[in-house]
């Protein structure tokens, strides 16, 4: 057996009973977390013979340990420990004897997470300003909201909602109680994840069931309904690799315009009578989590914030949030223009403007939104706040989660 021991880590397999079928690897805590300078013990589980092989990485970068050996049905240990706040990464990789197919496991094991802080210098001094320029900007054009009726079924009416604004227009589908008198509704807008697809129709509406009046918005401001071969043109076409377009300024960056559409949104639904001008949530997963905090921070009317998985945290990081908008070079180098634009459009600097109650998820072993950069954005967050931590989870919201969001909606709006 090979072996490497670090100052930051101290890795050593021992032979444990028996425990489940195909490779498994999990914390000796059950929270996954860990105070500095203390060990995290993973127990690696492998039902068949063969050679095993383990790497301690800190921020993908650097190799805490490693080591490999012969196992057969025998669960081994492996212990590793941080001196700073971070995620521990245990990566493990099983070569069978008899030449089936590898199997790798991960798992992460979290040291203070909460003294996570995000990048250096990843706060423009004049962010503010420039967010306040592009709202006097948007103000200048009128909302012009334009609703076609999709449905009615006596309890809830649904429309296709358009709502013009800086560039591309706001596009989604709002639903309302059919019988909901002036002043008398909670407001609610939901984000999707990334992707090139409509808004959702069904979200909208079980929360205007419930009471609400309630608006879900696609991403691009593109069309919704149509047949799924039209979503699947323009994710070829137009909205290839949108995540990148005019990545290297602010002023050209996707994600500002995106952003813009989020306050837009908000814009509308205040507007409409039956708010209750009190309660304003927004709520979003992943690229939608992302908005949910630009939404709050953008707007202080904003009274509740789910943001499950938050995308779009901490550019700037050594493990950033999707979509890492900042190329690197060979030398680890970051792109310091494309850096600079993105910035103007880091979560972490909108969750550092709104003081609403919050409700956050992670996923200890998400690739795709990196708990580091999740604990970035969380930390910064200057409300009231919750996270619900997820060691085993990877990019994904489970239903146990919108139900926990729904809860948490509900208490804050006096409807439990």
């Amino acid at each position: 057996m090979k072996h490497r021991r670090t100052k930051q880590a101290l890795a050593a397999f021992l032979l444990l009973p028996a425990l489940a079928f195909g490779l498994s690897i999990k914390t000796d805590r059950p929270d996954a977390i860990y105070a500095i300078g203390s060990n995290a013990v993973f127990t690696v589980s492998e039902t068949g013979a063969g050679q095993l092989s383990y790497t301690l990485t800190y921020q993908d970068r650097e190799v805490i340990g490693e080591g490999a050996m012969a196992c057969s049905n025998v669960p081994v240990r492996i212990e590793g420990s941080l001196d700073r706040p971070g995620f521990l990464r245990c990566s493990v990789v099983f070569v069978p004897s008899d030449g089936g197919k590898p199997e790798k496991g991960m798992a992460s094991a979290a040291f203070d997470p909460e003294r996570i802080k995000p990048a250096k210098g990843h706060r423009p001094d004049d962010f503010d300003a420039f967010w306040q320029r592009k709202k006097e900007e948007l103000a200048a054009i009128p909302m012009n909201p334009v609703l076609r009726e999709v449905s009615n079924d006596g309890k809830v009416q649904l429309f296709d909602v358009e709502v013009s604004c800086l560039g591309l227009p706001v596009k989604g589908y709002y639903a309302r109680p059919v019988d909901a008198k002036k002043g008398a509704c909670p407001a609610i807008l939901f984000f999707k994840g990334a992707g090139v697809t409509p808004a959702e129709r069904g979200t909208p509406v079980s929360y205007a069931k419930e009471g609400f009046i309630a608006l879900s918005i696609n991403a691009l401001g593109i069309e919704n309904g149509k047949p799924a071969a039209y979503y699947k043109q323009l994710k070829k076409t137009t909205y290839r690799q949108y995540k990148y377009i005019g990545r290297e300024d602010r002023e050209s960056s996707f994600f500002t315009g995106m952003f813009l559409r989020t306050f837009r949104a908000l814009e509308f639904l205040k507007a409409q009578p039956e708010w209750d001008g009190e309660n304003l949530i927004v709520y979003g997963s992943s690229q939608g989590g992302a908005q949910a905090l630009a939404a709050a921070g953008l707007d202080k009317d904003v009274s509740f914030v789910f943001a499950g998985v938050p995308a779009m945290c901490d550019h700037g990081g050594a493990v950033c949030g999707w979509p890492r908008m900042v190329p690197v070079d060979g030398d680890g180098q970051l792109d310091q223009k494309i850096l600079t634009a993105s910035r103007y459009v880091d979560c972490v600097n909108f969750a550092e403007e709104t003081t609403a109650p919050a409700l956050f998820t992670v996923g200890f072993v998400d690739n795709t939104c990196r708990p580091e950069s999740v604990y970035a954005a969380y930390n910064s967050y200057a409300g009231p706040k919750r996270i619900i931590n997820e060691p085993e989870m990877g990019h994904a919201i489970p239903a146990r989660h919108k139900d926990a969001a729904k809860r948490e909606i509900f208490k804050a709006c006096g409807l439990e």
